[in-house]
């Protein structure tokens, strides 16, 4: 019989979970030295019950049921012992992201356990900061460990510690690390420990698993306001982490009642690259786009194990979402997986009435780019870095208002260092790291952009860089409902520019392209390879996904952007169809209007369009209940004659049944991914462009109003993917 506990007790009792593991996460950052960490925040505080269910923090993390299943007999599992993991098939999502749990007993009992995380500097694997281009398998990745008792019955295995000390570079950031997340889990014992002293073991316990099976609840209550139906998207990838390589990702997302289906059926298989996802790796994806998207708003959902109660996955054995060992994944694209259950997830939100203003596009996955060095540092110490800078990529657009600029995962409690904390302890001088223009994601509502930087080596001869990335040729970042996709990452070199005689003379370069110099073009898996002192290193980042037609977008809301520098005049005309008066700062509407009359006669190929609505009508009008199904932004199901039909919700042009493919019947326009010049930065040349050229984007276009209500990246010959189809 479940233990009674009363409402005011459980709110406050539940809260004070997500406190204490908010104070425990802060111990954790106070006493680590690595910037990845007390700067980036990329740790977490958690709290389990004990049988191994997170109750608050690392939701899709397994490593306490790890811990019961191998552990509990040899070598047993003591008051005060805490286990490392850092297996990625056994706890967290890649070697780097260790996992330290402890414990708690109570009469002899375990009743929970306390646990951290964090990402570390480094685990001695075959290039420093943990992220390895060229690994062929896992064994080239370094520390991956099963349950490894850390602490015993309170005290430090010195033994365990220095073993682990002795394979990393920066041992001496890295043993604060680990002595951060034993502080951590301290913090947390000792706080749950005057919790039960104040409320007892049995309240404690109870409100630990209803919060889990509140969760679960809510979610599923939540399930049953959204249509029955099957929701389609297909993202490709650009790399394996080895080489150039054009990956498909595919996720068929079903909605039956109040549970969700997420099959991956048709993903590649796994590679040789470090690319792959474990099945756990796979689950943290999908959980973090439920909790981006769909948990949010005035009637949140709590973050815990029970979100995922409603959740079943397939995933093939095998496929780069399910990969088995010993392929390596220490570049674990779990943010592919994330952005494509977010696509999916905000497809299934855009066709229902009651949320369709929190459908959003893609946020563009945080470890799309990362750039790691070792080096002698000016102070001749040996350094291992890993830039994570990348963490503030832009927010996808929502279906109300732009995405947030250079904002980074809104689920996080994300940071980037300031650059004079790079430059601090690193032998490296920053010439810039700025918000990058027409990298967002085009749409009625634009998303946030990304960022770029240039650095160059200081006081050091020896400078080793490595670079892994993904989504240098091919759009990670996709768009609702029409918005396009994200601009794509970059990265280069000038080799021996004349940078220090710019300096020297007093003028700064504000591009890569303003000094003088050899251009070498980085691919996305680049192994240790030298910067010199007079080479300048460069790299960018992308948006996220719009949302809508471009050509519904206010054009003062585009002029502002020019304004501010977010937008090109030639992306104002091209992409969105907005002229400006003379003086730059206001729209020219005649002129604007003159713009977006021609591009929709070019999409349908004709000089005669239909009367539609104008931005300004369309603005009232959409926001207007439809007693119609909703399906998305621009269509939706009406009955005709007792036809159920797909018809567009502007100018009312049927496009087919309600159990066809509306794409089927519209206008295609198809166009190069190397044409789009937003996507590719202009010093790419066409012989750096491996995979882009066999990719194209197809807008889906109403032929009644010339409104783009879809856009795919599609290979040559793929029949039109079928976005939402629902139960009506």
């Amino acid at each position: 019989m479940e233990y009674k506990v009363d409402p005011i007790t459980f709110e406050v009792l539940s809260h004070r979970f997500w406190q204490i593991t908010e104070e425990a996460k802060y111990a954790l950052i106070e006493v680590s030295a690595s910037p990845i960490v007390v700067d980036v925040h990329d740790c977490f505080a958690a709290l389990f019950l004990g049988d191994g269910t997170p109750v608050e923090g690392l939701i899709g993390n397994d490593s306490v049921f790890s811990v019961l299943r191998m552990c509990n007999e040899d070598p047993g599992i003591f008051e005060d012992d805490m286990f490392l993991v850092s297996d990625p098939w056994l706890g967290p999502r890649h070697q780097s992201d260790i996992t330290l749990v402890a414990p708690f007993h109570s009469n002899g009992k375990i009743i929970a356990w306390a646990g951290s995380m964090a990402h570390h500097l480094d685990i001695g694997a075959i290039t420093p900061g943990g992220f390895n281009p060229g690994a062929r398998e896992v064994y080239h990745e370094g520390l991956r460990m099963p349950p490894v008792k850390l602490v015993e019955r309170g005290k430090l295995r010195t033994d365990v510690f220095k073993f682990i000390l002795n394979m990393v570079r920066s041992p001496e950031k890295c043993a604060l690390d680990y002595k951060g997340q034993i502080a951590c889990n301290n913090v947390l014992k000792r706080r749950l420990a005057e919790i039960i002293t104040h409320y007892g073991v049995e309240t404690v316990e109870a409100v630990m698993r209803q919060t889990v099976a509140r969760t679960e609840r809510r979610m599923r209550e939540r399930l049953l306001e959204f249509p029955d139906g099957v929701y389609k998207h297909i993202i490709y990838t650009d790399t394996d982490g080895v080489r150039s390589r054009r990956l498909k990702w595919v996720l068929t997302m079903e909605k039956d009642r109040d549970e969700l289906v997420f099959d991956f059926t048709g993903t590649d298989p796994q590679v040789e690259g470090p690319i792959n996802c474990s099945l756990l790796s796979t689950r943290f994806g999908i959980q973090r786009s439920l909790q981006r998207i769909l948990c949010v708003g005035a009637d949140y959902i709590d973050a815990n194990y029970g979100m995922l109660k409603p959740v079943m996955i397939v995933a093939p054995e095998g496929s780069l979402v399910n990969a088995k060992p010993p392929a390596p994944c220490s570049f674990s694209s779990s943010s592919v997986v994330q952005d494509l259950s977010q696509i999916c997830v905000a497809k299934m939100i855009a066709s229902c009435e009651k949320y369709w203003r929190y459908a959003t596009g893609t946020f563009a996955g945080g470890p799309s780019i990362k750039v790691m060095f070792s080096a002698m540092n000016q102070y001749r110490d040996r350094i291992t870095y890993t830039i994570m800078d990348n963490v503030s990529t832009g927010c996808g657009a929502v279906a109300i208002r732009d995405g947030v600029e250079s904002g980074g995962d809104p689920m996080e409690d994300i940071g980037m260092p300031n650059i004079e904390t790079h430059e601090a302890t690193n032998p490296i001088l920053y010439l810039f790291r700025r918000e990058l223009q027409d990298s967002a994601g085009a749409g009625m509502f634009r998303s946030g952009v990304g960022m770029e930087e240039m650095f160059m080596p200081y006081c050091t001869d020896e400078l080793r860089t490595s670079l892994l990335s993904y989504g240098m040729e091919t759009p990670v970042a996709f768009g609702i409902s029409g918005g396009a996709p994200g601009g794509l990452n970059a990265a280069c070199i000038l080799r021996g520019s004349n940078v220090k005689q710019l300096l020297a003379e007093g003028r700064m370069p504000g591009c890569i392209m303003d000094a003088e110099g050899r251009l070498e073009i980085l691919s996305q898996a680049v192994q240790m390879i030298h910067v010199a002192p007079d080479d300048l290193f460069y790299f960018r980042w992308l948006g996220g996904g719009g949302y809508g037609d471009p050509l519904d977008r206010d054009p003062e809301a585009v002029a502002r952007d020019l304004r501010n520098g977010r937008v090109s005049v030639q992306n104002a005309r091209q992409v969105y169809g907005v002229a400006v008066t003379d003086d730059g700062l206001k729209p020219d509407l005649k002129e604007t209007m003159k713009l977006r009359h021609e591009i929709r006669e070019r999409r349908l190929g004709k000089a005669q369009i239909a009367p539609f609505p104008s931005w300004e009508e369309w603005k009232e009008r959409r926001n207007k209940r439809s007693q119609w199904q909703r399906l998305g932004e621009y269509l939706e199901i009406s009955e005709m004659s007792g036809r159920k039909l797909i018809a567009c919700r502007k100018c009312n042009y049927v496009f087919c049944g309600a159990d066809r493919n509306p794409k089927e019947s519209a206008v295609v326009c198809k166009s190069p991914l190397a044409e789009r010049a937003y996507l590719v930065p202009h010093w790419k040349t066409n012989a750096s462009l491996e995979i882009i050229g066999k990719l194209s984007i197809l807008e889906f276009v109403c032929p009644g109003c010339a409104t783009v209500f879809a856009v795919d990246v599609a290979e040559e010959g793929e029949p039109f993917m079928a976005d939402v189809v629902l139960r009506t």
